[in-house]
């Protein structure tokens, strides 16, 4: 509804502040809930509200695959595993019944691509930390934070849990703090 209402607003000329239709008035363009800001949004400025919902739900869950498949293969599993690992995230029981509420759903199913830049061997500490800082900024701004929160958490955690063991090598730290404040 939010979406179907700021561009109808911005078709009329007007900046969307404030939305004067939902409960006594909310923020507009302020409102992050509402993922005004990303990108795959714009479709909702071209087509009809439920056309545009379709196809965000078909593109996310076709990108969930996809980033499944290329994360299983990243990690090590073969043809097969990824696109068994693949199939198991983009239909797995959390990301279906959050598909109901569009914000949800895009930033569960952009957790895979995280993570394939942060297992990405081939990539720098800093590129890493840039793609994986970017595909955390496109969670948060999918319009649920939560979302953007865990996955930091998650990468975090991942992280340390890849730190070799003993002894650390020189600089090994400093550049886990330097990558995840440049992907913060």
């Amino acid at each position: 509804p939010g979406n179907s209402w700021f561009t109808e607003m911005l078709l009329k000329g007007q900046m969307p502040l404030w939305n004067p239709y939902l409960n006594c008035g909310v923020p507009g363009i302020a409102n992050l809930r509402e993922g005004l800001f990303y990108p795959a949004t714009l479709i909702f400025r071209f087509f009809e509200t439920s056309f545009a919902y379709q196809i965000i739900l078909v593109l996310h869950y076709f990108l969930a695959g996809l980033c499944g498949y290329l994360l299983a293969r990243s990690v090590g599993l073969g043809r097969t595993g990824g696109l068994l690992f693949s199939t198991v995230w983009s239909f797995n029981g959390f990301l279906f019944l959050h598909s109901a509420y569009y914000t949800n759903f895009i930033g569960a199913s952009l957790v895979p691509l995280v993570f394939i830049f942060l297992t990405a061997r081939s990539l720098g500490i800093v590129s890493r930390a840039l793609l994986a800082g970017t595909a955390i900024s496109f969670q948060f701004l999918s319009g649920h934070p939560f979302f953007a929160y865990g996955t930091i958490i998650l990468g975090g955690a991942y992280s340390i849990w890849r730190a070799p063991r003993k002894p650390f090598p020189p600089g090994y730290l400093a550049g886990l703090a330097f990558q995840w404040s440049v992907t913060l």
